[in-house]
């Protein structure tokens, strides 16, 4: 008969520890200051996308009304004064040019003309310009045959408000003169001229008044650059458009793109021209009738913003 074997003991249970269940006040503390954050974040989300929605209404809803125009501040000259306005980028400083020895900004309070000096190499005289008002310049032609850039500054940026010059420093800078054809010599007075500013191509484009009638000319500047430093601008072509021109221009017109040309003439057409890269020369690709209809005259054609469509009055 075998020995009955002793059962084992059974384990002890061990003894219940109450800190165990007991959280922490500042993971309690932490834990609140998270649900209401949470919270607030949801709230905040909520009022966000509604502001979105009436930010969006506030702004889409006036595009199905009508305009209302009215006059806010009416500017003059004190006394009379000839020449092309201008404005500065921030809107704020009116400015006239008569191919003299300033540019004159308009002093709105007064109405007096303040003039900023325009610096010319001795013995140059400026007999054409037009303004660029995407450069807030002037393009220049001199009685020598040359041309160049008024750049006009007012001493504010586009915001209204002081550049590091000041507002004090408003004035005028001009570049180098460049000859409009290889010789040097223009065949004429220069009457009209245009500019356009491409990047690496600029363009120069004049008529010059000769005993045979207007001669087109057009002259073009190209920047070389390297990985050091950016190159200066030197002509890199000269073109005598005259044996294509239909009649006299009356408005040039170079594109900011620098390889297109309109010219408006006075017989109530638009010459299209653009450059041949094979050929290194500029065609008329088209002659456009004027879109005004019979009897009616242009009598000013323009680029709209961006240089890509016509605005013809």
């Amino acid at each position: 008969m075998s020995a009955k074997v002793p059962s084992p003991a059974p384990p002890k249970k061990p003894k219940p520890v109450p800190e165990r269940f007991q959280v922490a006040k500042t993971t309690l503390w932490f834990d609140r200051i998270m649900t209401k954050t949470i919270i607030g974040g949801g709230f905040t989300v909520i009022v966000a996308v509604f502001g979105i929605l009436f930010f969006l209404l506030a702004v889409t809803i006036p595009l199905f009304q009508g305009a209302d125009v009215e006059e806010r501040q009416h500017l003059s000259p004190s006394a009379p004064v000839q020449g092309t306005w201008g404005l500065d980028p921030s809107g704020t400083f009116p400015f006239v040019y008569d191919n003299g020895k300033n540019v004159f900004f308009l002093d709105k309070a007064t109405g007096n003309l303040n003039p900023a000096p325009v610096s010319l190499p001795d013995g140059e005289t400026v007999c054409a310009h037009s303004y660029d008002s995407s450069l807030a310049a002037y393009a220049i032609a001199t009685e020598s045959g040359k041309a160049g850039l008024i750049s006009v500054h007012s001493g504010l940026n586009i915001h209204g408000q002081a550049n590091a010059n000041g507002p004090d420093k408003a004035g005028t800078e001009t570049s180098p003169l460049y000859p409009l054809t290889e010789s040097g010599s223009v065949p004429g007075r220069i009457s009209r001229i245009a500019y356009a500013d491409a990047g690496e191509r600029k363009i120069f484009t004049a008529t010059a008044e000769t005993e045979q009638g207007p001669r087109l000319l057009l002259m073009t500047l190209e920047e070389s650059r390297s990985l050091l430093h950016e190159g200066e601008l030197a002509p890199s072509g000269f073109h005598d458009l005259t044996d294509q021109l239909e009649g006299r221009p009356a408005a040039l017109l170079p594109g900011a793109s620098g390889d297109s040309l309109v010219i408006a003439t006075d017989t109530d057409k638009l010459l299209y021209f653009s450059y041949d890269e094979d050929r290194e020369t500029w065609v008329k690709r088209q002659t456009i009738p004027s879109p005004l209809g019979s009897g009616e005259k242009m009598t000013s054609v323009n680029w709209l913003f961006g240089d890509m469509s016509l605005v013809i009055g």
